[in-house]
């Protein structure tokens, strides 16, 4: 699936899988570094990263770990 949003190309075949929840949605990240979901009916919706990171915790499956989609996560204060 591809689309072009805001003049940015978001496509499903091109982006690395970062994980799902089978039947309502997943995650993907783009070559270049932006994140967007891909719906089961076909619509894609591009992500600020924190909320790519929301979403990331919502997933049931996982493709890649949260370090190669994100980098390192902050330790505790």
């Amino acid at each position: 699936m591809r689309r072009i949003i805001d003049g940015l190309r978001y496509d499903t075949e091109k982006a690395k899988k970062i994980g799902s929840v089978p039947y309502f949605f997943e995650l993907y990240k783009t070559p270049n570094g932006r994140f967007f979901i891909y719906y089961p009916d076909k619509e894609i919706r591009p992500l600020r990263i924190d909320e790519a990171k929301q979403f990331y915790e919502w997933l049931t499956y996982f493709s890649i770990e949260y370090e190669e989609a994100f980098g390192e996560p902050p330790e505790e204060a």
